[in-house]
């Protein structure tokens, strides 16, 4: 055979092609040795239809291999899609974790992201490394003196492409703090007040000035308290919040307090009560009569407003204990009351003297 490997190569196809078209029967063939088919050879071989599905399984493989290095070749490296923090507003001092993401896995080397702040209360690391199969990686974000007012955009720059985040810093110069955030009174008798306390502090690194306090809904009013103030850091007053309901049934209230505090310089403290009706009762006692033959089978109860000659029976049925209690009287209301004994026999005694009760 003469000529090289490549030669003898293309010559096998172009022979084998030409072959099969003018219908030569190509018997024996040997892949060892490519030499030109005629027909006559005597090397010893394969028939034509294995060289054929050799060559086909060659090609299979040959488009696989291809394939697979055209997907390796187009596939996108690893880069920066988002930036993320845990808070999007703070207030003070401290670390907020953040979050730097890719748009796939790193490679076998990793990536390296690039951080920077646009604001020097907001301090970030040079860098953080996202490992090598890994697509994200930690960070902090340490707020230095937490007393000023802005916003801090922070950002991540790698592989070709750059994320923001940005954070609302509320300093806390001047800072309000509040004992509480609502007061319940619960239940209330009318025209009879009731009171709870409330501590106003200065919280920030600079004196509070409270400039207006106001407390709204019916029955609500401020006490001990002198506006405008103003409060060092650290130190608080204690004001006193009054609950007098003159109507029974759920009241609403609000104290609001505004001040230059940063965070809440409009800070509001919920109230709530209860009106409630004074609840009073009138309880008689009598003897039962002295000396009678006739067995008592029990009494009855009359009733009339102070001045009114129309009285009520209070009992349905005969009580047979000495005594009585009425519930259903009414605040301010002066009552008369008297008792009749009544036997087995079905007979009324004449009226007790007649009992003038008022009620507060």
């Amino acid at each position: 055979m003469a000529g090289p490997l490549y030669s003898s190569i293309f010559g096998f196809h172009v022979e084998l092609l030409r072959a099969v078209k003018d219908g030569i029967f190509l018997r024996k063939m040997r892949l060892d040795r490519l030499i030109p088919v005629d027909g006559n050879s005597e090397n010893a071989g394969i028939p034509c239809n294995g060289l054929v599905a050799i060559l086909v399984v060659a090609g299979i493989f040959f488009f696989q291999v291809f394939a697979a290095s055209s997907t390796a070749m187009g596939q996108s490296p690893a880069k920066v899609k988002s930036l993320t923090c845990k808070y999007a507003t703070y207030l003070g001092t401290g670390g907020i974790p953040c979050t730097v993401s890719l748009t796939a896995a790193a490679g076998s080397s990793g990536l390296t992201v690039t951080l920077t702040s646009n604001n020097s209360e907001a301090k970030v690391q040079a860098s953080v490394k996202v490992a090598a199969g890994a697509a994200s990686a930690a960070f902090v974000a340490h707020i230095v003196t937490g007393l000023t007012t802005e916003t801090a955009t922070l950002m991540a720059a790698g592989g070709g492409a750059t994320a923001k985040f940005s954070i609302k810093l509320l300093g806390n110069r001047y800072q309000i703090g509040l004992g509480a955030s609502s007061i319940a009174f619960g239940g209330v008798l009318l025209n009879s007040p009731a009171t709870q306390s409330i501590v106003v502090k200065s919280v920030g690194k600079e004196a509070l000035k409270i400039s207006a306090a106001k407390v709204t809904g019916s029955g609500f009013s401020l006490k001990g308290a002198s506006i405008p103030v103003t409060l060092p850091p650290g130190k608080s007053e204690t004001w006193d919040i009054e609950f007098d309901p003159t109507s029974v049934g759920l009241h609403i209230g609000a104290l609001t307090v505004t001040s230059n505090s940063v965070y809440k310089g409009t800070a509001i403290v919920s109230l709530t009560g209860t009106g409630e009706q004074v609840s009073y009762r009138v309880e008689l006692h009598w003897n039962a009569p002295a000396g009678v033959s006739l067995n008592i089978a029990g009494y009855r109860i009359f009733r009339a407003i102070k001045g009114k000659s129309g009285y009520q029976l209070l009992n349905a049925t005969l009580d047979s204990a000495t005594s009585y209690t009425d519930s259903t009287v009414q605040s301010g209301v002066t009552y008369d009351y008297y008792v009749e004994s009544v036997n087995s026999a079905g007979l009324s005694s004449i009226p007790s003297s007649v009992l003038a009760i008022s009620v507060p």
